[in-house]
């Protein structure tokens, strides 16, 4: 092999590896402050069957990297203390989309434009606030989602109004809906109450 297209595929090979690393990092949740050294030559991969194993692999300096999200609420539950951390840098990421979900359901009969619906277990009507589309909406103001973020994910997550995030290509069309309507992380408890009583009045007569 001549040596200017053995230096190419050295090149090339040294190029792609550097092309794995860089992807590879931005998706890991936890890897080890960085030590300047000689760059590196092997990459060794090892499996882990419990999560603590691969985080406390990190921390002891047994690995430079564990490949699997990791929230803040979980490290807690493994009872891993922040002092633990001090040498560990968790890297940012949005691997799951949490979403309240409603049941719309109501019959397709003029009575089902006020919110009743049939049931299947006991062939009776019900009223289903959730048809009301008015009352729907308003969830959108009722849910504290920075309270959810603090609270229960422990800051581990962001909020979120859609399920287009951030990091869609679309998502500044968004935006610019979100803030026109005033959408908080907060939400706003009084706006809500007074959407779910004029959507309950509207119901109301809708069924006379």
């Amino acid at each position: 092999m001549s040596q200017p297209r053995r230096a190419l595929y050295i090149a090339l090979a040294i190029a792609l590896l550097t092309l794995v690393i860089v992807s590879a990092i931005p998706i890991a949740p936890l890897y080890a402050k960085e030590i300047r050294g000689p760059p590196t030559k092997l990459v060794l991969y090892d499996v882990v069957t419990k999560v603590e194993d691969g985080i406390y692999s990190v921390i002891r300096g047994e690995a430079d990297i564990f490949f699997w999200p990791i929230s803040r609420s979980q490290l807690e539950q493994l009872g891993i203390k922040p002092e633990e951390l001090r040498n560990v840098y968790l890297i940012p990421q949005a691997s799951a989309l949490y979403a309240l979900i409603f049941n719309p359901y109501s019959d397709d009969k003029p009575w089902g434009a006020c919110g009743i619906g049939t049931s299947i277990k006991d062939n009776k009507t019900h009223f289903n606030p959730f048809a009301l589309r008015e009352f729907r909406f308003a969830m959108n103001w009722l849910i504290n989602r920075k309270y959810i973020v603090d609270e229960i994910m422990l800051g581990g997550a962001n909020p979120q109004y859609t399920v287009i995030g951030p990091s869609h290509p679309a998502y500044p069309q968004i935006e610019s809906v979100i803030k026109e309507l005033g959408l908080t992380p907060e939400g706003d408890f009084e706006k809500a109450k007074k959407m779910i009583e004029d959507a309950f009045a509207k119901a109301r007569e809708c069924m006379r």
